[in-house]
């Protein structure tokens, strides 16, 4: 990166940004006028084949920008000109948009799937937010969302139908309208995670209910100037409760439930039980619970701040992971078991490392016997005084001296039967001094010196 008065600036043939790839080959580079985008903007492929342009003038984006064999479009002073298009990976059109040549949509966007079907249509205004009608459709033909917008907003109602036989329930129920365009839009058509939601226009309710319907999914939740009030309802498609909330003027209080959908006719097995103050903050222990009863999680925690046990099972109760929080910070003993087996401890004084660590090796290593890996002390969150990592049958395999979190002292290794392999000295995390190796029986094999590091010869 280059830098002219403290901002990003390009020189001659050199860019204001450069980054290279593992192999040293250059991946893409930007142009820059003090600190504002002024120039190329090209990516690479690895064979250093151009996979991506654009240009930009003082910070916007003028004339094409090609991401290549995959999109192309058109800017006139950051404005989005004539065709823009993308494509699938099989080359079929995958987004196509139209403008005239003051940046105005000359007709609504489409998005297509990798078949060629539409599976949406909607305008956006030159601010870039939804305007006006927005439908998307299933990929066999049938509507999934019909809405309109004005600058963003949702304005009427906003519906949602659900695939033959599919069930869903509304995973979010205390949603403003921006909440709605940033949480359920981008899920619904990118993930397809079937969603529902009634709208609502009408002007500063002081008490409305609004119920939606679908394919026997319900929600049901009571409005106070505009804001959701007191218990709302979600029910799954056979009618079972899906979750059961509580708020207070918008915000969370008291006593949150979810529950897992029927599977093979067992309903209303829990999936959540969380606590909230009046204040809509997080109060008490908040729990997940796995499909079959078992507790997955359990936090604690005081107005909103962690506080207390925090910890992690897995579907057979096994512990994982386990903290402890005091007043947002961790405190104690902190466990947690890796994927790979391992058990790892730390402990913390007031958010810091301080005290004992220890790894231990997975059971399946040492049949079935808790072996150390490694054991070590911390002081002020660094790692300090002698670290000693042992073998799966307890044996030493090193002990390296600490300070302030880096190689500083006498290190020693051992051979299996216990004699010294190497000892050397570090200063400051390099090698330093001499480094003495030894045969298996004992005897010196030969002397090094080294200095900040380097073998002197």
């Amino acid at each position: 990166m280059l830098y002219v008065n403290g901002k990003l600036h390009s020189e001659k043939n050199l860019p204001g940004i450069i980054h290279f790839d593992e192999n040293h080959t250059i991946t893409e580079v930007q142009e820059y006028n003090q600190g504002v985008l002024h120039g190329d903007h090209i990516q690479y492929h690895p064979n250093e084949r151009q996979s991506y342009q654009v240009r930009y003038v003082n910070g916007k984006k003028e004339g094409m920008e090609k991401c290549f064999n995959s999109s192309e479009g058109e800017y006139v002073d950051g404005k989005m000109v004539g065709k823009h298009w993308k494509k699938h990976e099989n080359g079929t059109m995958a987004f196509l948009a139209t403008y005239d040549k003051k940046g105005l949509l000359k007709e609504p966007i489409r998005e297509f799937d990798e078949n060629g079907q539409k599976i949406a249509e909607y305008s956006r205004n030159p601010e870039g937010q939804f305007h006006g009608k927005f439908q998307s459709w299933f990929s066999d033909e049938k509507l999934l969302t019909d809405g309109y917008y004005v600058n963003g907003e949702l304005e009427g109602e906003y519906v949602q139908h659900f695939p033959s036989g599919q069930g869903s329930f509304f995973l979010k129920a205390f949603l403003t309208k921006i909440d709605l365009l940033e949480h359920i839009l981008p899920t619904m058509i990118l993930d397809k995670s079937w969603r529902s939601f009634t709208s609502w226009m009408e002007s500063r309710k002081e008490s409305m209910t609004s119920t939606t319907k679908m394919v026997k999914i319900k929600l049901s939740e009571t409005f106070k100037n505009d804001l959701i009030e007191g218990e709302a309802l979600g029910y799954f498609e056979d009618g079972s409760e899906a979750f059961i909330r509580n708020a207070k003027e918008g915000k969370p209080v008291g006593v949150q439930k979810e529950f897992y959908p029927p599977c093979k006719g067992i309903k209303g097995t829990l999936s959540s039980l969380y606590f909230h103050n009046d204040k809509g903050e997080l109060h008490g222990e908040q729990k997940s619970y796995y499909p079959n009863g078992i507790v997955q999680t359990s936090i604690g925690y005081e107005n909103g701040q962690l506080h207390g046990l925090k910890g992690l099972w897995d579907q057979e109760s096994n512990l994982l992971e386990e903290y402890k929080y005091i007043k947002g910070k961790l405190e104690g003993r902190h466990f947690e078991k890796d994927q790979e087996g391992p058990e790892i401890v730390y402990h913390y004084k007031n958010n810091k490392r301080e005290g004992p660590h220890y790894i231990h090796y997975p059971l399946d290593v040492t049949e079935g016997e808790k072996v150390k890996a490694i054991e070590g002390t911390y002081l002020n969150n660094k790692i300090r005084g002698k670290v000693t990592e042992y073998d799966p049958s307890g044996a030493k395999i090193s002990i390296t001296a600490y300070k302030n979190g880096k190689k500083d002292g006498d290190s020693e290794l051992f051979h299996r039967n216990g004699r010294i392999a190497i000892r050397l000295t570090f200063k400051d995390d390099l090698r330093e001094g001499s480094s003495y190796q030894y045969y298996a029986s004992g005897q010196l094999y030969r002397e090094v010196e080294f200095v900040k590091d380097q073998k002197e010869e």
